[in-house]
């Protein structure tokens, strides 16, 4: 079977974004089994029930799916939603029984969810995959079962062009998610059903409600109050989304609050918004300041240089004579154009676009050190400051780059614009804009690259208050999200939300500075009435205090555990899935109790899937060296200068490095390689290098020989999932290579991968080793190491399966082999260690200990010292973090299968775990149950461009 390429998408939901690239898509169970025995499991109904309080809504989508095959099925649940969906209840219905999810620590989830599986029982588990991904395991579900599924989530509404906007997806919407070798995950059929509500309730007037491309009937209650309920003759015909568009402008800056106060607790939550006016006259409008701060990078070679040069040029010229602008540009480092803004003088704008057109892109990406550059520049008062990030997302967005964005976004308002002309990162140039209460652009279009600007500019034109202070009076512990305002811009609202002890609420003041005039308004709480319909606050403000808290995902080491562990306190109190909490169900009756036929693919759902293991060789070697063959007529430019026929990774030089030597005649591994890559018509390869003996003289090898751009590149050698490959980093040190190690050198700031002239995207790199194509995060690591961190580094395949070398034929094969790891103490207990080892590896027909050889196993990382850590035990710092618990989890392991110990070095603690590796011991190998490798098919992971 070919291996379906994927790419890691951000599907947006629920959410209004002013441009955008991707597709929505309705929550659908992920049907991938070929099996003809299986029938699919059909959405039947489908009913949305929405609450709409001002800028917050909260959705209720119930969907019925039903098994019609003849066996127990094990399915996954997938919910695109927005960034910002707030995923706080999960309830399953299966004929008679209600399953009412759990909030639970992530692991401790996965954990209840594995055991009930196993017992037979039905059983669900919900967890945050990205921000803007969920995803559910359902185990046992039986033959003629009808699953209802709810879900209920709240978010905040991005209005556009002035209008708040309520999208609710089309049934039917093929998923960019729906895995080809699977069905169709929805087909809208005439029996299948939807219905929808929608109920609107505003602080402020609203203005007017329409429908766009659904008939409904809209009932006004009164001037805050109406209700949306979808036509009944549309209720079977659902094929375009259904999209209410509604407006609360007025004549002038308003301001409204809702309230909801849980009296039990002494808890309230408040939601402050502030309208622009529908008509503004030019002296309410704020001067501007500009400041571009454009990337550089190697990955914005060609059209998203071009484009991002465009935007700030438009801009420029934009500004009148009274207001002020700057550009830094950043790539390793960063270039400030000046050190105070300047007026766009004739002068001052050409010196600014000879800085904006940069010969050429290149090097790293430092974004921080340009938004340190920013806050250096003397604010001017009574100005309005837009900081404008250009970039294609292909940026690394560090922790500190995002509290410091945090830390002054009341100074500026940020908008963070996507270029690119494919691959946009989204979640970076997210990330930036929320960070800083902005909003993102993306434009990867360049036909509509005038109409995506026009777009922005009229965003961005108006700004009418600036300097907005927030004051809490006769207030105890008010905890204010976001922390600070940005400006008010014509076409944007603001937002404040806030948690505070109810029993001593008191006003809260808005002071800003208007083009004009300064506006004040005061509220107090004591005479704005609570209503229960505005408990989807509550989960606004968690989640907006998580989403400042970083979302979980830029953290790792144990520098980050406070924010972790009050990210896993937010999502545990307020029923909140997040990256660290998760839902799960789990019905009591035993149910089934045969095989469970799996649909979906959740690595994550199963536990400890069957995986090869090397054994590890001594690996100096001196060989034979083929010289490289001449290229005629090719550049040693970016690799998008080379003719067009290089553009694919095998029509370009290929070169395979052998890694080691054969110490056992009975495993003639790197013999049987040096043959097949020397003579196989399969195999060939144009270069042949068997003198070295680690990863990094690899990587010097491929910079210093290179002629044209390197498409494959085939690195054989031993390795295992665990121990990761057989050679060392270095040649004259011992560090092993795995993930943490190479983290250790991809983080340092001498770091210095490959150019892009060395190798780039349509380059592959075939690591043959056994089982490392289960070990995606080393092989995403190993991608960095070699190509950077940007879009634009090599793709890397490798194995899942036991790799051999048949050099009868000249080919090579993979063969499936069983492992279990287990904790030490069990090392003297001979039946507890096979009960183990039956309980890891189901699928083992063995019978006694003799069919399995043993291997002591060890996993390390180095963490910075600290008092809090010192204090704390092995485990409870191996439990903590989380790079170790996604490489545990991604090998089928949990930390407590490990036994822990810690040491100090200078001021630095080593982690250290140690466990027992069985792997199942294969005498001779059949060839019936090989097949010949194909670094296309099944047998292979990929690791595509991204972060």
């Amino acid at each position: 079977m070919k291996l379906i390429k994927s790419q890691l998408l951000l599907i947006l939901f629920l959410s209004s974004h002013v441009v955008i690239a991707a597709e929505v898509a309705s929550p659908y169970l992920k049907i991938l089994n070929k099996d003809a025995s299986f029938d699919r499991m059909p959405l039947l109904m489908t009913t949305v029930d929405a609450s709409i309080t001002g800028l917050i809504v909260e959705v209720k989508v119930t969907q019925i799916y039903k098994n019609n095959g003849t066996v127990p099925l094990e399915a996954q649940y997938v919910f695109p939603g927005s960034r910002r969906a707030a995923v706080h209840q999960v309830t399953m219905k299966i004929e008679d029984r209600l399953l009412q999810a759990e909030i639970k620590e992530k692991q401790q989830a996965r954990k209840i969810y594995q055991t009930a599986k196993k017992e037979g029982k039905t059983t669900s588990l919900l967890e945050q995959k990205d921000p803007g991904l969920f995803t559910m395991m359902v185990a046992n579900i039986m033959p003629e079962d009808e699953i209802e599924v709810e879900l209920v989530y709240s978010e905040r509404l991005i209005p556009e062009n002035g209008k708040y906007t309520f999208n609710y997806p089309a049934i039917g919407v093929p998923s960019v998610l729906n895995n080809k070798k699977g069905y169709d995950h929805v087909k809208n059929q005439a029996e299948m059903g939807f219905d929808m509500i929608v109920k609107l309730n505003s602080p402020i007037e609203i203005a007017d409600i329409k429908s766009t491309n659904h008939k409904v009937d809209i009932n006004y209650l009164d001037a805050h109050e109406a209700q949306i309920v979808l036509d009944i003759n549309e209720t079977l015909n659902f094929k375009e989304n259904f999209i209410i568009e509604y407006s609360l402008i007025g004549n002038e800056i308003n301001t409204g609050i809702l309230l909801y106060e849980d009296s039990a607790k002494d808890e309230g939550y408040f939601l402050m918004m502030i309208e622009p006016p529908k008509k503004i006259n030019n002296e309410d409008v704020l001067p501007r300041e500009y400041i571009f701060v454009m990337d550089s990078s190697g990955s914005m070679e060609g059209k998203p240089l071009e484009m991002a040069q465009e935007v700030a040029k438009q801009l420029l010229s934009e500004l009148k004579p009274n207001e002020l602008f700057n550009v830094i540009l950043f790539a390793g480092g960063s270039q400030l154009l000046n050190d105070i803004s300047l007026s766009p003088t004739q002068e001052n704008i050409k010196k600014a676009n000879n800085m904006v057109d940069v010969s050429g892109a290149g090097g790293g990406t430092n974004l921080l050190s340009a938004i340190q550059k920013v806050e250096e520049i003397p604010l001017t008062e009574g100005y309005s400051r837009s900081l404008i990030v250009l970039t294609d997302g292909g940026i690394d967005v560090s922790l500190a780059t995002m509290d410091l964005i945090r830390a002054n976004n009341h100074k500026q308002s940020v908008f963070a614009i996507g270029v690119s002309r494919y691959n946009n990162d989204l979640p970076a140039i997210e990330q930036i804009a929320q960070a800083g209460n902005g909003q993102e652009f993306i434009i990867n279009d360049y036909e509509k690259l005038d109409e995506m600007q026009q777009q922005f500019l009229d965003y961005v034109r108006y700004p009418l208050l600036t300097n907005i202070k927030i004051k809490t009076l006769g207030f105890e512990d008010v905890d204010l999200q976001p922390s600070g305002l940005p400006d008010l811009f014509s076409k944007r609202p603001l937002f404040l939300t806030g948690k505070y002890k109810a029993s001593s609420k008191g006003s809260i003041e808005i002071n800003g500075l208007g083009g004009s005039s300064s506006f004040s308004n005061v509220f107090d709480l004591a005479r704005v009435q609570s209503k229960e319909q505005n408990k989807a606050i509550k989960y606004l403000w968690a989640k907006e205090k998580v989403i400042a808290l970083g979302d979980g995902y830029l953290y790792g080491g144990i520098d980050h555990n406070a924010k972790i562990e009050e990210i896993t306190a937010l999502g545990l109190e307020y029923d909140l899935l997040t990256a660290y909490t998760s839902f799960v169900a789990v019905d009591k009756t035993v149910r089934n109790t045969q095989e469970t036929k799996k649909v979906g693919n959740d690595s994550q759902a199963t536990s400890f899937d069957s995986a090869g293991y090397g054994s590890i060789e001594d690996n100096s070697i001196s060989l034979l060296n083929k010289k490289l063959p001449t290229f005629t007529n090719l550049t040693d430019s970016y690799h998008d200068t080379v003719i067009k026929a290089l553009d694919k990774a095998e029509d370009r030089p290929s070169i395979t490095f052998i890694l080691g030597k054969d110490t056992k005649s009975s495993n003639q591994y790197y013999t049987s390689a040096m043959q097949i890559f020397a003579k196989s018509p399969i195999y060939k390869t144009d270069v042949l290098v068997t003198n070295l003996s680690s990863i990094a003289e690899v990587k010097n090898y491929l910079r210093a020989n290179k002629q044209q751009t390197w498409g494959v590149i085939n690195i054989v050698t031993h390795s295992s999932t665990w121990s990761g490959l057989s050679v060392k980093l270095n040649k004259t040190d011992n560090q092993i290579l795995d993930v943490f190690s190479l983290n250790r050198i991809i983080s340092d700031k001498n770091f210095q991968p490959l150019s892009n002239a060395v190798v780039d995207k349509n380059t592959e790199i075939r690591v043959l080793g056994c089982a490392l194509g289960k070990h995606q995060q080393l092989l995403k690591m190993l991608s960095m190491y070699f190509g950077g961190k940007d879009t634009n580094r090599p793709m890397i395949k490798s194995p899942k399966d036991y790799v051999f070398m048949n050099a009868e034929d000249l080919q090579i094969k993979t063969f499936e082999n069983g492992f279990a790891l287990i904790h030490p103490r069990f090392n003297s207990n001979k039946g507890k260690l096979f009960q183990l080892i039956k309980e890891k590896n189901p699928s083992t027909q063995t019978k006694t200990l003799d069919q399995w050889k043993l291997k002591p196993v060890q996993i390390s990382t180095t963490l910075n010292a600290s008092n809090a850590i010192a204090r704390k035990s092995a485990q409870e710092i191996a439990q903590k973090q989380q790079n170790l618990q996604i490489y545990l989890q991604e090998l089928g392991a949990h930390y407590s299968d490990f036994s822990w110990s810690k040491s100090s070095q200078g001021n630095k603690i080593v982690i250290k775990g140690k466990a027992l590796l069985f792997t199942q011991i294969v005498d001779s190998i059949d060839v019936n149950l090989m097949s010949v490798l194909d670094m296309n098919d099944d047998n292979t992971v990929q690791i595509i461009q991204t972060k």
